[in-house]
């Protein structure tokens, strides 16, 4: 019997007019973002629909979790069994609500502070990430302490695996890497706003140790 897996994206996947269709289609997944956006305190279907809120961290993510959350109800409705869910960074809390680990009740709520945590850790500042497939690891850790010399902010913040690797910083510091240095073959899978920061990341285990 063939079993579903559900791999839930991360930021970096949100598209202005995302899940239009859907909302006006389809009420199982109308409803939960509207519940969504009633746990979130914010309103999603609009956020979905702004580009200049949906360049933020501290909308995006809701806005991209409360999808997956509503993708996953559809599938549900349409009696598709799924067997398990997993994520991408932000993802991962979208698999724990569809997987009922967390309620959307608590779910929506985390990911909200999340978001907000990590729009405060960024500040006003122009910032970025990029996916760079089949990698020279030395050579990208090398160019980044380069630059890094040369007072750019730009470091990888994720080795996802040996054919992946995220590199985030500011805008400036990204494009100098992408462009001067490493990617002038173009193995470049994604650009977007945002960034993992160890700041946060201290800051999200203290409210984790809190809960």
């Amino acid at each position: 019997m063939t079993k579903i897996g559900l791999l839930m994206s991360g930021q970096g996947s949100e598209k202005v007019g995302m899940g239009n269709g859907l909302y006006q289609t389809y009420p199982q997944y109308r409803a939960v973002i509207d519940q969504a956006s009633v746990y979130a305190k914010l309103n999603l279907p609009a956020i979905m629909n702004d580009a200049t809120l949906l360049g933020q961290t501290r909308y995006a993510q809701p806005a991209l979790v409360a999808m997956s959350v509503g993708i996953n109800a559809l599938l549900a409705d349409a009696d598709i069994a799924v067997a398990e869910a997993i994520g991408l960074s932000l993802g991962e809390y979208a698999a724990l609500i569809t997987s009922g680990q967390l309620s959307l009740a608590e779910g929506m709520p985390l990911v909200v502070q999340r978001g907000a945590l990590m729009q405060a850790a960024i500040g006003d500042q122009a910032h970025a990430m990029a996916a760079i497939l089949k990698p020279d690891i030395a050579q990208v850790e090398a160019a980044c302490a380069m630059l890094q010399a040369q007072g750019q902010q730009v470091s990888i913040a994720n080795y996802n695996s040996p054919q992946q690797i995220v590199v985030g910083g500011t805008e400036a510091g990204v494009t100098a890497l992408l462009t001067e240095h490493y990617l002038k073959c173009g193995r470049c899978a994604y650009r977007s706003r945002g960034r993992f920061i160890p700041r946060f990341l201290s800051k999200r285990r203290s409210i984790s140790k809190q809960r």
